[in-house]
């Protein structure tokens, strides 16, 4: 009968306040994935991610018939708390960010990052014992990253010279991403709460947060570019998806779908 009269309770929570408790099991997870990251344990961050996913899921289906409105604050102070979370989680999915503190280094000497592989004698002086052995690739392989990330990586490198640094500053540039996503749902006349979708969603959360890849920019620059675009201003469009294409190829395939003939400000 407890059992019974405890499960009917939380049926009811659920069906009162739905977005509070998921936004809970969110942070759950997140507690859950980041001790599956220290302890090594893949197969349970597996497991993990699947479940975040699985809430991720029914969160976007409560913002996709309306019934999240008013929610908001919610909405965001959840999107900031897991991602103040995500910010101490190992080195452990991916090794890349070593490579961008690395490159800002490079280039803080005046070295061009593309020049030269790590091991290369004439970076000899910046080798340290916590970023250069974890530099992936470091034996045989220059830098990949086009121009606009390279540049990112020099500015990151200057709050501060590790991984920690430059994780907070990509946060900071995701969160300018969100901004302008929530410029782009005003435009679009979609309600405010939408940015959900990608503020809960799990990838970035973990990539970006928790792993510092250099997709948190490339996801502003092209919100910038689609804000400024549904805005007419066509130039600054054309500025920022220039500046997301330059960071990963990629973004260049939507140049068409904002491109509006004649007008060649954008191209």
């Amino acid at each position: 009968m407890t059992a019974f009269g405890s499960s009917s309770a939380w049926r009811f929570s659920l069906a009162r306040r739905p977005l509070p408790i998921l936004a809970g099991l969110l942070l759950l997870g997140l507690a859950f994935g980041l001790a599956a990251q220290y302890a090594a344990a893949r197969r349970l961050f597996v497991v993990v991610a699947l479940f975040d996913g699985a809430v991720y899921g029914a969160a976007a289906a409560l913002v996709l018939r309306g019934k999240a409105e008013g929610k908001l604050a919610l909405i965001l102070g959840t999107a900031a708390a897991l991602r103040l979370g995500a910010l101490a989680a190992p080195v452990y999915l991916s090794t890349d960010i070593n490579r961008y503190v690395w490159d800002g280094r490079v280039q803080a000497v005046g070295i061009n990052p593309y020049r030269y592989v790590p091991t290369d004698p004439h970076l000899g002086a910046l080798r340290d014992k916590e970023i250069f052995p974890r530099v992936n690739r470091n034996n045989y392989a220059p830098t990949i990253y086009p121009p606009a990330a390279e540049m990112l990586f020099f500015v990151a490198t200057r709050f501060g010279g590790g991984v920690m640094a430059m994780k907070l500053f990509l946060v900071a540039v995701e969160a300018l991403g969100i901004w302008a996503l929530a410029r782009v749902l005003r435009l679009a006349a979609r309600p405010p709460e939408t940015i959900l979708l990608y503020a809960w969603h799990p990838l970035p959360l973990w990539e970006v947060a928790g792993s510092g890849h250099v997709d948190a920019a490339t996801v502003a620059f092209v919100a910038l570019a689609l804000w400024a675009s549904l805005a007419g201003r066509r130039g600054a469009g054309g500025t920022a998806l220039a500046a997301a294409t330059l960071t990963k190829f990629f973004p260049a395939v939507i140049g068409p779908a904002l491109w509006r003939p004649p007008d060649w400000r954008l191209p």
